[in-house]
């Protein structure tokens, strides 16, 4: 009984030393995913910072070189201060966008943005943002139509971010249409969403980058600089849009038409029912 009992607790022993080397085994195999993980992690956001670092420096050395020529040629050349003083200005505004991109989608990662939460009405949306970019379509003598209903159910969410995501939007049709081009933006109800829809009738975007073009690698990548080339979308403004929209539980996608040109298209959710008629009423109040 005694040698039974010595060779049971043995069999005992050893099975839990093999379930113990099973998991360890397990957790070093974890152990080295995360890690695997992680440095790759590392390297993302290396190329990363190195890909922003290179997009900074190419407008600093635009501002600093038109700089330099108005401060050396002002007096015998005054025509140079007109249009290199432009430089410094469109740069400068590039420079804004692309630090002020990069701030928000690290803010919004981090989940430390800060969103408001208001009743929201989808024809102003479209009005704000028209009236933001109409300076430059004017200059690029590209016309917008717009297609938008003030009988839409309203929605809740953050109008500021709503608003920037469409202007955005609108911004990249007008620089990719050509003079006198035409830009649309629809804003309908389909399915319970709010559906918006940017189509211009310039280029088109090259099929195999339609689901990568909202991707922050993507537009970080020399892929993205062979594939765009000239037409290159503001580098960080569509991973951008894609993390607002996700915030307001929506959607975003691009395709190319038919008869040329690019549409890009989101989707968020519209209050109805009693919900969509108390926040008619706050807003017919004045409140949200």
């Amino acid at each position: 009984n005694e040698h039974e009992n010595l060779a049971a607790r043995f069999n005992r022993s050893e099975a839990a030393l093999a379930d113990s080397r099973t998991a360890t085994l397990g957790r070093i195999a974890e152990l080295e995913s995360a890690n695997a993980r992680l440095a790759a992690s590392v390297d993302a956001n290396v190329s990363f910072l190195s890909a922003v670092s290179h997009e900074i420096r190419t407008p600093l050395s635009a501002i600093v070189s038109a700089a330099r020529i108005i401060q050396h040629y002002h007096d015998k050349k005054p025509e140079v201060v007109g249009r290199f003083g432009d430089t410094i200005a469109t740069e400068g505004r590039r420079l804004v966008r692309l630090v002020s991109d990069l701030l928000d989608l690290t803010r919004i990662e981090a989940k430390s943005l800060d969103w408001a939460a208001g009743i929201v009405r989808p024809h102003e949306l479209a009005e704000q943002a028209v009236r933001r970019i109409e300076r430059l379509a004017a200059e690029r003598g590209v016309t917008i139509v717009v297609d938008s209903s003030e009988s839409l159910p309203v929605l809740r969410g953050d109008e500021k971010r709503l608003v920037q995501v469409i202007e955005f939007l609108l911004e990249n049709a007008v620089k990719f249409s050509p003079a006198d081009g035409k830009v649309e933006l629809s804003a309908v109800e389909h399915d319970g969403m709010l559906r918006i829809t940017v189509r211009d009738d310039g280029d088109g975007i090259p099929a195999k980058d339609c689901e990568q073009i909202f991707e922050k690698s993507f537009a970080l990548s020399e892929k993205h600089a062979e594939s765009w080339g000239r037409h290159s979308a503001t580098l960080l403004g569509l991973p951008l849009c894609r993390e607002i929209i996700r915030h307001h539980g929506g959607r975003i996608w691009a395709s190319s038409c038919d008869n040329g040109g690019a549409m890009f298209c989101f989707e968020v959710p519209l209050l109805r029912g009693s919900a969509a008629d108390l926040a008619a009423v706050k807003l017919a109040n004045g409140g949200e």
